[in-house]
């Protein structure tokens, strides 16, 4: 569609790596290079602009991407790490201006007490679309910690801490097996004991405890939700659940095994602390015989990437050596799978968004 040929996505947040690498190195020209360049294209080709008086729910929002107008046209392209770091390096008020009335609506949207106030752990949304964890409703968490930071509006701060603590009151359960907590992180809310599917393992990873890792470092570790849980003790039990689940449940325990896109688990009891009773990992959903053969079935080399950060730090923060030396694996397996990616592409954002994080804190 020539049309909408200059639509563009930062696909998960790839030019952002640009910054981080120049930070590291001191080679300022990949921000001129890339990071402005890109921030730019964010703003003005993927984000609708829209004049004073247009009440458009979409205004500051990004529902464009491939396809044009998709069968599913929604708000899922808000991928605006790179364009949070030209903001910080610029100054540019434009950023702030337009993603501020993207960011009201979508909050108004999820919470049905604003504008007036937050909305707290136990409160519920009131549509279904309306969703509190997974790729899109992270992406819009973020934008609402950046515009309480850099608007006049603090309030956003408010939504950015008590919508994480309502998705941890819907999607999170920590259960216990062999006196060990585990994490789960799904889509759908956990309604109570039974059965129930995590979220995809590199989706969760890359983005909700992308996000929770932040919340820790932001409000010194404060507890959310309801029951009260740690940020900490959810990132860490969601590792815990990557080694001890995702990694075994199909394969051989390590980087280079058979890891299960999502994992089916169920429990008796609470949703905090309650009894882990199965966990499990389908590798053949076309029940052909052959694992991971087709769509997403299993995790591939640039899912298991961004798995990278979450089980190091859990591993470090616990002094648990057999999860740093797992997050070690996955990091070197995702440094030298991106050495095989030429272009700055989609794909090789997924090895580099969270590569970052896990090669600092591995050489520290």
């Amino acid at each position: 569609n020539n049309f909408w040929c200059p639509t563009w996505t930062d696909y998960h947040n790839t030019v952002a790596s640009a910054a981080l690498h120049s930070m590291r190195t001191g080679e300022v020209q990949w921000i001129d290079e890339l990071t402005i360049p890109g921030a730019l294209r964010t703003l003005h080709t993927q984000i609708f602009q829209c004049s004073p008086s247009d009440n458009y729910f979409y205004c500051g929002q990004s529902p464009a991407g491939y396809g044009a107008y998709r069968a599913n046209f929604n708000s899922s392209h808000a991928y605006f790490f790179n364009l949070f770091t030209y903001y910080w390096l610029t100054g540019d008020g434009t950023v702030v201006e337009i993603l501020q009335r993207g960011a009201s609506r979508m909050r108004n949207y999820l919470c049905s007490r604003r504008p007036a106030a937050a909305c707290g752990p136990n409160d519920p949304t009131t549509d279904p679309s309306a969703r509190l964890a997974g790729r899109v409703s992270s992406q819009w968490f973020a934008a609402f910690r950046f515009v309480g930071l850099a608007s006049e509006d603090a309030s956003f701060l408010d939504d950015w801490r008590g919508n994480m603590g309502r998705a941890a009151t819907r999607h999170y359960a920590a259960l216990q097996n062999n006196g060990q907590s585990y994490g789960f992180w799904t889509d759908s809310v956990i309604g109570g004991a039974g059965s129930h599917r995590t979220g995809q393992l590199w989706m969760v990873s890359l983005y909700d405890m992308r996000n929770m890792e932040r919340l820790m470092r932001d409000t010194a570790d404060a507890p959310i939700g309801s029951p009260a849980v740690r940020p900490s003790e959810v990132l860490i039990s969601w590792a815990r659940t990557l080694e001890d689940y995702g990694a075994r449940v199909a394969g051989n325990g390590t980087a280079a095994g058979v890891w299960p896109n999502q994992l089916d688990f169920s429990f008796s009891g609470a949703r905090i602390g309650g009894n882990l009773s199965s966990v499990s990992g389908n590798v053949d959903h076309d029940n052909d015989g052959q694992t991971c053969d087709t769509g997403d079935e299993c995790l591939w080399s640039s899912g298991k990437a961004t798995l990278c950060t979450v089980v190091v730090n859990a591993g470090l923060w616990t002094s648990n050596l057999s999860m740093t030396a797992l997050g070690r694996e996955l990091t070197e397996r995702a440094l030298g799978n991106a050495l095989t990616v030429e272009v700055l592409n989609k794909r090789q954002g997924l090895y580099m968004s969270r590569l970052h994080e896990a090669v600092k804190a591995l050489s520290e």
